[in-house]
């Protein structure tokens, strides 16, 4: 269950036409990200502010795909990290190529098998509608990127992720934890420290 009171304008008649609806939502709050379907949608005038309450099922919550591998000599796990650093930094943003062996690079680096595919980093294009206000733009940053990493298969568990904005330089601290493979084998961690410029 989410009780929702939106900053927007345009929050309530969003959120008012989720009633009835049947197809499957990406939802992310704090570390957890699910793919969910809308039980119920209640509208309430509470404390002289509007605000809802979704009441929401979980299909999926695990995005980790059933079959990973390497190439190029690079693991699995390296792979991940390159995706990682695309999300967070913008590093080797997706390109078309007619090299068969880029593009089936491409297609490891994308991801398969789950919900999102990852070409970019966010953070530019939220840059763009967020950049004037600075706390806004880190509180949304922040959310999609813990929501991609875990929704593209990268993780499994967003361990720390701290973002600071200096100017239009976005400082980025991230470790997470991927899908343990073998049960005789630690998990993965996965580390990115960088700075971005956004503009």
């Amino acid at each position: 269950m989410l009780v929702l009171q939106p900053d927007d304008p345009t929050d309530g008649p969003f959120l008012d036409g989720l009633r009835g609806t049947h197809h499957q939502l990406l939802v992310a709050l704090r570390h957890n990200a699910g793919l969910c379907r809308v039980n119920e949608v209640q509208h309430e005038f509470a404390a002289g502010k509007d605000q809802w309450v979704l009441r929401l099922r979980v299909d999926q919550q695990d995005f980790t795909p059933g079959m990973e591998m390497g190439m190029n000599n690079m693991s699995a796990d390296q792979i991940a990290e390159q995706r990682a650093r695309r999300v967070l930094l913008n590093e080797n943003p997706s390109r078309n190529t007619n090299d068969w062996n880029g593009a089936a690079v491409e297609v490891l680096l994308r991801g398969l098998q789950t919900p999102v595919q990852t070409t970019t980093s966010p953070f530019p294009t939220l840059y763009e509608r967020f950049g004037n206000h600075p706390s806004i733009f880190l509180e949304v940053a922040w959310i999609t990127a813990a929501m991609t990493l875990k929704t593209a298969g990268i993780v499994a568990a967003v361990t720390t992720l701290d973002l600071a904005l200096d100017g239009q330089q976005l400082r980025v601290n991230f470790t997470g934890r991927r899908h343990k493979q073998y049960a005789n084998h630690p998990a993965t961690n996965i580390t990115v420290n960088g700075t971005y410029t956004l503009a």
